[in-house]
């Protein structure tokens, strides 16, 4: 019986992940197999432990459509602790990370972006989608960095006019009320913002999902269409058997040679009604 939820395996998915960040790339399988026999954990279990893997990975997905970034990079933890090579727990787990970077915008989310994009990309060199996030978040960074120059300096210049005015006027509340607004301003398009990024996930989740459900209806048609054309042929092929045996072919017997009548009963040819 597997020790999922208990503290050894917690221990385990510790382990694996520090590894992980320590070294910056995917454990081996020598060093899996070198943690689990320093904490007592015989194969079985784990191999009943990575069964779960892919049910985090559910959860995970769910986490991160509703936007929450910490619960959803937990379960992507576990399960990638589990199946260190899976690419897509890789992947999913930098797209979780790079949403909780835009609410938050602090280095740690993005670190952890880049580390899990890294062992994407040490999996499968060419993956478009870990490549993507990476543009995706050059972009917003640069983006961010305007936004924050411009509050900067916005906030520098109402100051410097706020200061003006105390010294005009003798007073402060100008200022102080011109901070509070710029706060709120601030707030808003924060606001905004995080929204925006929510629909526009939530938007991409549904793609995804959409595609996937395209994808097997299209298989699906593909089977029942190949089914159906070997039914239609068979059916014709008893058809036509049924037909056979229904109208035989006509067979017409050869006629046979004439028989000459016979000799011994031939009477003697009449001439003028007399017997000769």
């Amino acid at each position: 019986m597997a020790l999922v939820h208990s503290g050894v395996i917690e221990n385990y998915i510790q382990r694996v992940t520090e590894l992980s960040q320590s070294t910056q790339r995917i454990p081996t399988s020598a060093e899996l197999e070198a943690i689990a026999g320093e904490l007592g954990i015989e194969p079985e279990e784990i191999k009943a432990a990575q069964k779960q893997a892919t049910d985090h990975f559910t959860r995970a997905q769910g986490y991160m459509r509703l936007g929450y970034w910490d619960d959803a990079i937990a379960e992507l933890d576990d399960a990638i602790a589990f199946n260190p090579g899976e690419s897509k727990f890789l992947l999913c787990s930098a797209e979780a990370h790079l949403g909780k970077w835009k609410h938050h915008h602090r280095a740690q989310d993005a670190d952890q972006m880049h580390l899990r994009v890294r062992q994407c990309l040490s999996l499968d060199p060419g993956c478009e989608a870990a490549l993507n996030l990476l543009g995706e978040f050059r972009r917003r960074q640069r983006s961010y960095f305007r936004t924050l120059m411009g509050g900067l300096i916005f906030a520098g210049a109402v100051l410097c006019g706020g200061g003006i005015y105390y010294f005009l006027q003798g007073g402060l509340p100008f200022v102080i009320e011109e901070k509070a607004r710029l706060e709120d301003l601030q707030n808003t398009i924060q606001s905004q913002n995080d929204t925006i990024d929510q629909l526009i996930g939530e938007q991409k989740a549904l793609r995804r999902e959409f595609e996937a459900a395209l994808n097997q209806q299209l298989q699906e048609n593909r089977q029942s269409g190949d089914r159906l054309n070997k039914l239609y042929a068979r059916f014709k092929y008893l058809e036509d058997k049924v037909k056979e045996y229904q109208n035989p072919p006509i067979v017409v017997p050869t006629p046979g040679p004439t028989s000459p009548p016979a000799q011994g009963n031939s009477s003697p040819p009449l001439v003028d009604g007399r017997k000769n």
